[in-house]
C-alpha cells in the first residue's frame, strides 16, 4: 500500500464532492452543508453541458490513477467514484433535463422541500434565505425554458406525469394564503437569537418577494403548461425512448397496459 497513491485518490474525490457541492448548492443544503445557501441550481441546458464536459474531465483524470498500490478502501473508492461518473455520462446521451418537472418534483415542489432543509440560527441565514426567495424566479423561468426546448426537441414526459401541476400551482399562489406556504416556513418556528424587529422585517421581505417575483414566475408556468405544454404530452415514440431507457430496451408500450390510455 502506498500512501502517496492513496492521497491522490482521496484528493481527487474531495475535489469532484467540493465541485458537486458548488454546483448543486440544493445538495449542499440537503446533506447540511451551508455554503452555498442564498443559491439554487443552475438547470440551464448550457450549465448540464458545461457539467457533462467537466465530468469527463474528473474520469478522465480519474481512469489516469494508478490504483494498483492502494489500500483496499481507497481502491474501492476509486472504483465506486468512476462508476459512478460512467453512470452519470451514459445517462448524459439521453437529454433529461429537457424534462426538469413532474408532479413530484420540480421548480414547484423542491422550492419549498429545500427551504425547509436550511438553517435559521441568525439573522445571516436569514439573510440568505432572502437571497435564495429572489432567485427562485430564475429557475422558474428557467424550467419553462428548458420545457420548451423539450418540446422543439420531441423530448418530453409521458403527460400522466405533468397533468396535475397546474392545478399544484394554483394551490400555492393564493396572496391571501402566503404564510401558509412552505416558502414561509421559516417563520412558523422559534427563533430566540433574533430580535422581534428584524424577524418582522425578514417576515415582510419574504412576503413581498413570494407575492410579487415568486407567484408571478409561477403563474407563468402554470399558464404554458395550460396553453402549450400539455397537448404537447402525449407522443408515443418518446414514451418508447423512456421505456427503453429504464428497462434496457426489453420492454414494449403494448407490454404496460396503462401507457397511452390517458
Amino acid at each position: 500500500m502506498s500512501p502517496l497513491n492513496d492521497n491522490k485518490v482521496l484528493a481527487l474525490c474531495d475535489e469532484i464532492w467540493n465541485w458537486r457541492l458548488r454546483e448543486s448548492p440544493e445538495l449542499s443544503t440537503f446533506c447540511g452543508l451551508y455554503h452555498y445557501e442564498e443559491s439554487w441550481d443552475d438547470i440551464s441546458s448550457e450549465a448540464y453541458h458545461r457539467r457533462e464536459h467537466c465530468l469527463k474531465a474528473f474520469l478522465e483524470q480519474a481512469l489516469s490513477l494508478d490504483v494498483q498500490a492502494c489500500s483496499k478502501d481507497v481502491t474501492l473508492s476509486h472504483m465506486l467514484l468512476v462508476e459512478d461518473m460512467k453512470m452519470y455520462l451514459q445517462a448524459c446521451t439521453f437529454p433529461c433535463h429537457l424534462m426538469p418537472i413532474n408532479y413530484l418534483e420540480g421548480a414547484h415542489v423542491d422550492c419549498c422541500r429545500t427551504i425547509s432543509f436550511m438553517k435559521f440560527d441568525g439573522e445571516d441565514d436569514f439573510a440568505k434565505y432572502i437571497q435564495r426567495l429572489n432567485a427562485m424566479p430564475k429557475k422558474i423561468h428557467q424550467t419553462i425554458e428548458l420545457l420548451k426546448e423539450g418540446v422543439s426537441e420531441g423530448v418530453v414526459l409521458f403527460i400522466s406525469s405533468i397533468q396535475n401541476i397546474p392545478k399544484q400551482i394554483e394551490s400555492m399562489v393564493n396572496p391571501n394564503d402566503v404564510d401558509e406556504s412552505g416558502l414561509m416556513k421559516p417563520f412558523t418556528e422559534d427563533h430566540p437569537n433574533i430580535e422581534a424587529d428584524t424577524l418582522e422585517s425578514f417576515h415582510r421581505q419574504a412576503r413581498s418577494v413570494i407575492v410579487t417575483s415568486i407567484f408571478p414566475e409561477l403563474v407563468e408556468l402554470k399558464n404554458y403548461l395550460e396553453r402549450e405544454g400539455l397537448r404537447k404530452y402525449h407522443i408515443q415514440e418518446n414514451n418508447q425512448v423512456m421505456l427503453e431507457n429504464h428497462f434496457n430496451g426489453e420492454s414494449q408500450l403494448k407490454d404496460i397496459p396503462w401507457i397511452g390510455q390517458t
